[in-house]
């Protein structure tokens, strides 16, 4: 009776040693199938800044406006005399961290005088606005930012122009924005 207990016990284990091979074998997947292609649609190719700066005439007539910003050979500062935009585009890979625009006005010294019975326009609108495109040129709505100040419009009075004067450098716009790897 011993005797048939080993030789079924030997049987057993012997089926089971045979079987786990096969059982280890089609657990595996085939490694000859394609790997799906890759959806690019969403990838960040190239980095694109548009500056818009927009001022009525008593900022240039009263202030020094002073322009620091990046552009498509690096950050550079000048002084705006009159309104501008533009856009600059950088890959990805190579555009610049951060990428700055910043915007101030400084009260002129040799400014004209203030006429108290006009009025002065202090129109003003700056903006930055950074967006990312894939490779296909399209623009990707989760991706990027937008650096804008008050948008003011209008005439102001000679005592307002003044009170303006008066407070000396003003940061019309400072926006930073650091481009992230996606």
């Amino acid at each position: 009776m011993t005797k048939n207990i080993f030789k079924n016990t030997w049987s057993v284990l012997t089926f089971l040693l045979l079987l786990l091979p096969a059982v280890a074998l089609t657990s595996c997947g085939n490694d000859d199938e394609p790997d799906a292609p890759v959806n690019n649609d969403n990838i960040v190719a190239t980095v694109e800044v548009f500056d818009y700066l927009k001022f009525g005439q008593a900022w240039y007539d009263y202030f020094d406006i002073k322009v620091t910003l990046t552009t498509d050979t690096g950050t550079q500062s000048l002084m705006l005399t009159s309104n501008a935009k533009g856009t600059f585009t950088f890959p990805l890979a190579a555009a610049p961290n951060p990428i700055i625009c910043l915007v101030e006005a400084t009260p002129k010294k040799d400014a004209p005088a203030i006429d108290p019975e006009k009025l002065y326009d202090v129109t003003m609108d700056v903006q930055c606005i950074v967006t990312g495109k894939n490779a296909k040129g399209e623009t990707l709505p989760d991706y990027g930012s937008r650096g804008s100040n008050k948008i003011t419009a209008g005439n102001v009075s000679a005592y307002e122009l003044q009170k303006l004067i008066n407070k000396g450098t003003q940061t019309i716009l400072d926006f930073k924005f650091i481009p992230e790897l996606k």
